[in-house]
């Protein structure tokens, strides 16, 4: 495995070469992004102008040319003959309620403008449904999604030897994957999403308008109807008096006026929401929101997540790069079933599997000294402690620390980096953390070869758990005493692992230790120096 120095700046080397997400990334254009990578990245760039590359970017830029243009006949074709249907309701009202006195020639010629009006809109729901544009635009798009993913699982297939001076090809294709794929798609679900909450407040806000005018018209109604039954002589005479107030309302012929009111707004009420389903902007909203959440919580997925893969992908171990690819595809394809269900269905396409039991975190290798090193680029579980111990065949301990501790609480973000006999890992300690230094039990800082100290870092909702004030303080806080014991067991060979702090742990040989919720390791020497075994034989 490389060492830390290495393994971060392989990750940065083809983070910086592919480079981050920018407008206009999701068109596809693999030659052109070959042609913007640098040196470094050759084995990417030689991947990307692979002639099968370009014919599968080929069959994307035809479906997704179909899918765009049927989505647009869809919209164009549904908004229009609802349009044309609210425009026959309103002028069928003009024409009935108009106090200009038409000939019979002005009378024909205006029913006529009201009934075309409605052919109109006829002629476009037939042709929605003699042409089907919406199942047509499904399909295409289902099509050209399918192609997205055959370009970034081909580009991930291609096998390609890194020269002196560049890049390993593997962190080239996840990084590859990362902007042009992921950053994308969440990119796409973010704005849509934002697009469909706005048209959604704005739908309610027309409609919450529009639910005004019927209750106006209801109030304008039943004041016509109190002036003509004051007139008659039917109501008591104070709501005769008040009666004679709404004589001017009653001049307006409400009668007539409010049932072509009511006309108007029954069609552009209805127009409205019709628009609204067919664009389904409130349903889109929430699915649209629910798919970004889903993305990024598989980003940060420990196990699944880009930490883990490019840990592996710098080790140049595929498999947790391909499951990454496979789970991201799998919840887009699951986002988007409605659309690939219509779409590609023969068995040559390169689709994902559904979720299977997630392989472990953990792999124990046998080194040229015929022991079994322990490597893990997820954090370990409990569970993972038991299988590990029960594969290395070690007895499990019981230990609790006799060591002492100082501790201080951090205030601000802080760099801490954890040493014994060279770097063994590095956190970042955010504001209310505890910055916590191994002492002996005879109360005395711990020092490495290097005369290095073994600090590091616990978690502000973690400490309290693990230790209790003592007394004492010196430069590197007050003294504390741990009040909790550990499950323990001693590893055959060295450690490389991903903390319960998001960093590399390494050790040449050491114990891994679980608190009942999180495992890590410690190296031997501090080990055994700052914990006692109270069950069990070292």
């Amino acid at each position: 495995m490389p060492p830390a120095d290495v393994h971060e700046c392989m990750c940065a080397r083809a983070r910086r070469a592919v480079g981050e997400h920018a407008p206009g990334d999701y068109i596809l254009r693999p030659r052109e992004h070959a042609n913007a990578l640098p040196p470094e990245a050759g084995p990417l760039k030689r991947i990307l102008e692979q002639p099968g590359i370009e014919a599968i970017k080929a069959d994307y830029d035809r479906w997704n040319a179909d899918a765009l243009h049927l989505q647009g006949r869809h919209m164009r074709w549904g908004k229009r003959g609802i349009v044309a249907a609210m425009a026959a309701a309103v002028a069928a009202v003009i024409v009935t309620v108009s106090p200009i006195d038409m000939t019979p020639l002005q009378s024909v010629l205006a029913s006529s403008f009201v009934w075309l009006l409605l052919c109109v809109s006829w002629i476009y729901f037939a042709l929605m449904m003699w042409r089907r544009p919406l199942e047509g635009w499904y399909k295409a798009r289902a099509n050209a999604e399918e192609y997205r993913k055959r370009l970034f699982e081909a580009v991930l297939e291609a096998t390609e030897t890194a020269g002196p001076g560049e890049i390993a090809v593997l962190p080239l294709q996840l990084e590859y994957f990362r902007r042009y794929q992921f950053e994308m798609q969440r990119e796409y679900f973010a704005g849509k999403s934002r697009m469909a909450a706005r048209r959604a407040r704005w739908t309610d806000a027309v409609g919450w308008l529009w639910a005004t005018i019927p209750f106006a018209a209801l109030g304008l109604t039943l004041a016509a109807g109190l002036a003509a039954t004051s007139e008659q002589g039917f109501m008591h005479p104070l709501v005769t008096k008040l009666g004679g107030a709404v004589q001017a309302v009653e001049r307006l012929s409400i009668d007539t006026y409010g049932i072509g009111a009511a006309i108007i707004v029954a069609a552009a009420s209805a127009g409205l929401f019709a628009i609204a389903q067919l664009d389904n902007y409130r349903r889109n909203a929430v699915r649209y929101t629910n798919m970004l959440s889903r993305l990024e919580e598989l980003q940060k997925d420990p196990r699944l997540g880009f930490n883990p893969a490019r840990f592996a992908a710098d080790a140049g171990i595929r498999e947790p790069v391909v499951r990454l690819v496979r789970e991201m595809h799998a919840l887009m394809t699951s986002e988007l079933a409605e659309w690939v269900t219509v779409g590609l269905n023969d068995k040559g396409a390169i689709d994902m599997p559904e979720r299977q039991e997630i392989p472990a975190a953990y792999r124990l290798e046998q080194g040229p000294d015929r022991v079994l090193h322990l490597f893990a680029g997820s954090k370990l579980t409990p569970g993972d402690f038991g299988r590990i111990r029960a594969q290395v065949d070690a007895p499990l301990l019981t230990a609790r620390k006799i060591g002492f501790v100082a501790a201080r609480q951090t205030g601000a973000e802080e760099n801490v980096v954890t040493h014994w006999n060279g770097k063994e890992s590095a956190d970042v300690a955010r504001p209310g953390d505890w910055v916590v230094t191994n002492m002996s039990a005879a109360g005395e800082i711990l020092r490495d070869r290097d005369q290095q100290v073994n600090t590091y870092v616990i978690r502000a909702e973690t400490f309290p758990r693990l230790y209790d004030l003592h007394q004492g303080e010196n430069a590197f806080g007050q003294v504390y005493k741990s009040r909790s014991v550990v499950e323990a067991f001693l590893l055959p060979g060295s450690f490389e692992i991903l903390a319960p702090w998001d960093e590399m742990q390494r050790g040449a040989r050491g114990y891994l230790l679980n608190n009942g919720k999180e495992v890590y390791g410690n190296n031997r020497e501090t080990f055994e120096a700052t914990y006692e075994i109270v069950d069990g034989t070292a």
